[in-house]
């Protein structure tokens, strides 16, 4: 198979739309597309990106493409003042055409665009790629995440000898779900669980939420306070976006297909804001998503002032209890609050998520930065999908 010479052309964030839409008017002979519907319409109307920002470069052989790698033009904010930084997002490759180099020519054509680069959510493979064109390691970003699964040790030991070929015909076909995975979550230990979790909380005094919409005004940002520090700037015009524009919803609407997830069973946002007058508004953003037989809910955005974390804990948990949550991710500052749930030595996990990064100078804001660079658990596109 030669359909042509390797070429790569680059998208502006800003006709990222039109682009998939000029696409998908012509898909004879392509096998994949390099970005969904939903992701495009939204990164065209990202806050942040300018009308000269590359969101999206496209591999080529003749006319067909190949691969893609996608970018999330964002935000450095450091003692310089507010910079530009590109995150790498969704990235692919035909099988066929990998042994052609098409991923390293990808990152050859990202570092030409003299940007500080910053990538995320990757897996091994894909980190030894980035490694080896000279990214360098961040200190990673510590996480937590409730697995209520393992409350569940008999389901969970059943679920093990049925994935075993002799001892399979001896159970019933309910042990798996569609996914795969063992059924080791009855519904029965799930709501034992968050009834008794939920009684056990104290609520503050007066702490009430309601519901809010994308429009609110009530949203602050989580890193704005930190003036001392160098962070990855996320203020309430991206938490308005991010929620006005989901690029996750329960219907696949692109062809050719996305290889990644563009839609599950559910998944949506939860933004709360605190209707107690006789306090400092307190905001939280949640999102909850049900997708592979697993029902997960993660604390996003959220009001980070210590005194604040009981009653955002709180919220969450009634959140989680109603979504029927079989995992919850929080962020780091949280365990303290996650360590007063029942059997927390047993369910609470202590997770950490790589960086890497490469500047375009070792003058540039973000190299300059690096020493105080403060992480947070929605850098780049983690907190879209």
């Amino acid at each position: 198979m030669n359909p042509g010479k390797l070429h790569i052309e680059p998208i502006r964030a800003k006709d990222l739309y039109n682009f998939i839409r000029s696409y998908a008017a012509e898909p004879e002979g392509q096998l994949i597309s390099p970005i969904s519907v939903y992701r495009a319409q939204a990164q065209a109307n990202n806050p942040y990106a300018n009308e000269e920002d590359v969101g999206l470069l496209v591999a080529y052989a003749g006319k067909m493409c190949v691969g893609y790698q996608g970018l999330f033009p964002g935000l450095l904010r450091a003692k310089c003042g507010e910079t530009k930084v590109y995150w790498c997002t969704a990235a692919y490759v035909l099988p066929e055409f990998r042994k052609r180099m098409v991923a390293i020519q990808l990152i050859k054509k990202i570092l030409s665009l003299q940007k500080d680069i910053v990538v995320t959510g990757f897996d091994g493979v894909v980190g030894s790629v980035f490694t080896g064109m000279h990214f360098r390691e961040l200190p990673p970003l510590n996480y937590l995440r409730v697995r209520l699964e393992r409350l569940n040790l008999p389901a969970r030991v059943m679920g093990r000898l049925s994935q075993s070929a002799a001892l399979a015909p001896l159970f019933p076909n309910k042990v798996g779900d569609t996914s795969g995975r063992p059924f080791w979550l009855r519904d029965g230990i799930k709501t034992a669980y968050y009834k008794l979790a939920t009684g056990a909380l104290v609520r503050p005094n007066g702490e009430r939420w309601r519901e809010a919409g994308p429009s609110e005004n009530a949203f602050v940002s989580d890193t704005e306070a930190k003036k001392s520090e160098a962070f990855f700037k996320r203020g309430p015009e991206i938490i308005r976006w991010m929620l006005g524009y989901p690029w996750i919803k329960t219907r696949s609407v692109t062809t050719p297909p996305f290889y990644f997830s563009e839609a599950c069973p559910e998944f949506r946002y939860a933004c709360f804001v605190s209707t107690d007058t006789s306090k400092e508004p307190s905001f939280a953003v949640l999102s909850l998503c049900h997708e592979n037989g697993i029902a997960r809910i993660k604390l996003l955005d959220y009001d980070e002032r210590e005194e604040k974390r009981g009653e955002i804990f709180a919220l969450v948990l009634r959140e989680a209890a109603k979504f029927r949550a079989d995992e919850i991710e929080l962020p780091a500052e949280m365990e303290f609050e996650a360590k007063k749930l029942r059997f927390s030595s047993a369910i609470l996990e202590h997770q950490k998520r790589r960086y890497l990064y490469h500047t375009f100078s070792p003058e540039s804001p973000l190299a300059t930065a690096i020493a105080n660079l403060r992480l947070n658990y929605c850098d780049g596109d983690c907190a879209f999908t």
